[in-house]
């Protein structure tokens, strides 16, 4: 079923050779005969299983995918380091988490592009299938392909919103240049509401992680999460004018102010010592301190005055629809997982209750899953036989930190960090440690250092020990913790799918909702839930610094961190790892607090602008 699901039909090739982007004048004209919508199996054959083609769907949880890039890695748990001769490629990694991006960023064109492209597939498929609708076609069978596409689309609309607030809403296929109209933030929310809305009732009670008809597929589980993250994000995308300061938190302390405009880590003698900037503590103590209650208290009383229509045809507020959904959710019987790691494990879609939204890519699906790989070290996939690797991203001192790392005893008190990220003695098939290549008059282990995070090595560093920390430096990431041996290709020893939505994401939003609701115990009930599960210590009293830290650490690496931070404010504002005066290569910008919220909403490209004179600007200077 699986490799069914995931064939390259002939009809994507012909799609997407006529759509560079959701701007073509005709797309009709690449559509095939009518003999590829016959019968019923042929119409999901060409109309929906197309969608689902893995080199097709803009994917949200791989790294090298770019919707990734403007998620995790312009959030706080994510850097993609510059180190000498690699991942500077002209800076637009460290652009990215600096927020060092104007409307000219080629990244941000690929982003808009690979989003605005799908959704054109989407509503390609959709005008045939009403179309044939329209002949006479059986209303129970095409109803329901309609709702599937509908909310496949529905949910690049919502990636639309969040990055670029003012977005063009598309509906038909045949649009033409003259027919597309820029919404504004809160119209293409209420439109986006409304549609998830009424296409739940239409999608399959069905667990799409599991192998079978619905495997990999939409089904009612993932309209209610689509409509629980555009209730809980209501309030911030309903806002029109997102540049006055209102959603911002504030940094209350400084613990390293002499830290600032540092110009450079080397001191006297050519000697490293980047103790100031980066002093031992730091992983125990924090960098800054902050206040983001007002902005939750904001936030939380404007959900409170944001209706939302529920499929059920009651109306509630964003933060009751948020309950309201993870209550359909857990009736569509959906769990936490007993452990952590189940969700991540080899083979998962047979063996976790609790991923809702999964992308195959295991070995049947044959795509493999490349976060882990991008982030790995050379050294780490040679010596347990993987050949691709590419020694990118680490996480971030600040992620650690939330972890409770220790960096004297290389021990985390939260178990999930061991469960997302490598850090420490890397270890072999066989359980021994692996031997480093580089810098080994240093250190003859494969060892990755949380407190060596950086987001640039720089090249005045020198000597054996910077050698090593150039190739080693920071923990690296994946959420994934064992390795499928038996495969047959070694590039599949992660053998798992891609996990995009689960059920801990519901459990949290329901514990924030209710805090904003006021119902502290309640709240204090499903936070402990997700802390239960990783078993670490239950909490007495739950603030808004605990929701959003918690979400950190339970979803490190995974879609949404920027949501989250810029529903509590904190998206602008510097990090144990990113601040003025931090080194960062020339070429990745530096980074600039932002007060006003100016830059929780990306520019729109200037490509696309010059394509289209009905778009304008957003405000990003």
């Amino acid at each position: 079923m699986k490799k069914l699901y995931f064939a390259l039909f002939a009809i994507v090739v012909m799609l997407a050779s006529g759509c560079e982007g959701f701007l073509d004048e005709n797309p009709k004209s690449s559509f095939i005969g009518v003999e590829a919508y016959a019968n019923p199996k042929l119409v999901y054959i060409n109309c929906v299983a197309s969608l689902y083609v893995p080199r097709a769907i803009p994917n949200l949880s791989e790294f090298d995918q770019v919707l990734y890039y403007f998620d995790n890695c312009a959030g706080d748990m994510v850097i993609t380091p510059g180190r000498r001769n690699g991942w500077v490629d002209g800076g637009p990694h460290q652009q990215i988490f600096q927020h060092a991006i104007d409307q000219t960023f080629s990244k941000l064109a690929d982003a808009w592009n690979s989003v605005y492209t799908y959704i054109a597939l989407c509503n390609r498929s959709l005008d045939q299938v009403k179309e044939i609708l329209a002949d006479g076609g059986d209303p129970n069978v095409l109803n329901p392909y309609i709702s599937e596409i509908s909310i496949l689309r529905d949910i690049y609309y919502m990636v639309a919103l969040d990055y670029w607030g003012r977005i063009p809403i598309v509906e038909s296929g045949s649009a033409s240049i003259a027919d597309v109209k820029q919404s504004s933030r809160s119209e293409a929310l209420k439109w986006l509401i409304e549609d998830v809305s009424t296409l739940i009732p239409d999608l399959p009670s069905a667990q799409s992680q599991k192998t079978g008809e619905f495997y990999g597929r939409m089904t009612k589980a993932i309209g209610y999460t689509l409509l629980m993250k555009l209730a809980l994000n209501s309030p911030i995308w309903s806002k029109d004018n997102w540049e006055d300061g209102e959603y911002i938190a504030k940094v209350v302390k400084d613990n390293y102010p002499e830290a600032h405009n540092f110009p450079s880590p080397v001191v006297g003698g050519g000697k490293d010592d980047d103790s100031i900037i980066f002093p031992p503590e730091l992983i125990k103590t924090g960098r800054f301190e902050y206040n983001m209650d007002d902005v939750f208290n904001k936030v939380s009383a404007a959900g409170k005055n944001y209706s939302i229509k529920c499929p059920d045809g009651t109306t509630r507020n964003a933060w009751e629809t948020v309950v309201w959904c993870q209550e359909q959710i857990e009736a569509e019987g959906y769990k936490l997982a007993t452990n952590f790691g189940d969700n991540f494990t080899a083979n998962n879609d047979a063996t976790s209750p609790e991923n809702i939204f999964v992308m195959p890519m295991d070995e049947d699906a044959g795509f493999f899953q490349s976060t882990v790989f991008f982030s790995m070290n050379f050294d780490h996939a040679k010596q347990i036989g993987i050949s691709i690797a590419c020694n990118g991203p680490i996480s971030t001192i600040q992620s650690a930190r939330l972890w409770g790392y220790d960096p004297d005893t290389m021990t985390a008190a939260d178990p999930r960090m061991g469960q997302t990220v490598y850090f420490g003695v890397q270890k072999g098939k066989d359980g021994e440690p692996l031997v480093s290549t580089n810098g080994t008059d240093w250190n003859p282990q494969l060892v990755y250092y949380p407190e060596y995070s950086r987001l640039d090595y720089q090249e005045s560093y020198a000597g054996a020990k910077w050698d090593y920390l150039f190739t080693y430096g920071g923990p690296r990431g994946g959420k994934k913790r064992d390795w499928d041996f038996s495969v047959s290709n070694p590039a599949f020893y992660n053998n798992s799918d891609r996990v995009v939505w689960r059920y801990a994401d519901c459990v949290l939003a329901a514990a924030e909702a209710y805090k904003r609701l006021g119902n502290e115990g309640k709240c204090v009930e499903m936070f402990n839930k997700v802390r239960s599960r990783a078993h670490v210590a239950d909490y007495t009293e739950v603030k808004p610094s605990d929701l959003l830290d918690e979400r950190a650490r339970e979803f490190a690496w995974e879609y949404g961190r920027r949501t989250d931070l810029v529903r509590f404010g904190m998206f602008t504002l510097p990090t144990d790892d990113k601040f003025v005066g931090v080194p960062a290569h020339s070429l990745g910008g530096k980074f600039q607090e932002d007060p006003t919220g100016k830059t929780t909403v990306y520019p729109i490209p200037l490509s696309v602008l010059q394509l289209n004179p009905n778009l304008t600007q957003n405000p990003w200077k």
